[in-house]
């Protein structure tokens, strides 16, 4: 797969930053690590969602 790299700044609130940092800590992986695999996730339920809808 080919990757991209992409830089931007993500405003959350203080819970959303103590959320962030617990899970990471618990997963074992950096901040960062986390936001992919929701950013991945996300793309993934989005495109079940859009298969689902026309099929």
């Amino acid at each position: 797969m080919r990757t991209y790299s992409v830089m931007t700044t993500v405003k959350i609130s203080p819970e959303q930053a103590e959320k962030l940092k617990t899970l990471s800590q618990q997963l074992g992986k950096t901040k960062g690590e986390v936001i992919r695999m929701a950013i991945e996730k996300l793309f993934s339920e989005t495109e079940k969602a859009h298969d689902a809808a026309t099929s």
